[in-house]
């Protein structure tokens, strides 16, 4: 397949989740009152959708994409036009933070598509599941049942991606990462994760 049509197929993909997005942002005003569930919800989803094309684009094609997204959902930001995203009562910049962080660890997975993937699942499942379960402790901050809902995730997707390591030492990797998500303010988080857990997987790798 050439780059042109490489890229085209991604535009179609692409062009097709942000319509699913808008259909959902609008049924969803009638139906789920949490914004943090509605924002988890398309959280997972722009996770998944990015793993597809990742595994179907060449690396042109990708990057370009999720460059594409920034932009599209910049505008979409300021202007609060997805409630279902823009709408929770805190400042946060991770629906911008969201693609970049994706971003980043493609880009410094180089090309090993095994830890991408780990890292960018860490990203769509834990945070959202954390972000579900916190939000009926507290909508508008994390918590501890949050976290410890994040950990649990993140060790699974760690132990079944890389079971051929000593479970001990992905415990280890799972409870820093979910530190990292602790600490990370203003959405930072979809950056820190994948960027930390990534590293994270490099020294295991090297030193097991």
């Amino acid at each position: 397949m050439s780059i042109f049509l490489n890229l085209l197929f991604g535009f179609i993909i692409s062009g097709i989740a942000f319509i699913l997005i808008i259909v959902f942002d609008f049924i969803a005003k009638f139906f789920i009152d949490n914004k943090n569930i509605t924002r988890g919800i398309i959280h997972i989803f722009f996770g998944l959708v990015s793993i597809f094309l990742a595994l179907h684009l060449l690396t042109v094609s990708f990057i370009t994409i999720l460059i594409l997204s920034f932009f599209i959902i910049f505008p979409s930001y300021k202007l609060k036009l997805l409630s279902s995203i823009h709408g929770v009562n805190r400042k946060t910049y991770g629906e911008l933070f969201l693609p970049l962080g994706i971003l980043f660890a493609y880009i410094f997975s180089f090309s090993n598509m095994h830890y991408f993937i780990a890292v960018v699942l860490i990203l769509t499942f834990s945070d959202p599941v954390a972000g579900f379960i916190g939000s009926y402790v507290n909508k508008n901050k994390k918590t501890n049942i949050g976290s410890i809902a994040f950990y649990i995730v993140t060790f699974v997707i760690l132990y079944t991606m890389f079971h051929q390591y000593n479970i001990i030492y992905i415990a280890i990797i799972g409870l820093i990462v979910t530190l990292v998500e602790r600490v990370s303010i203003l959405g930072a988080d979809d950056i820190t994760i994948p960027l930390s857990a990534l590293a994270l997987i490099y020294l295991l790798a090297l030193f097991s």
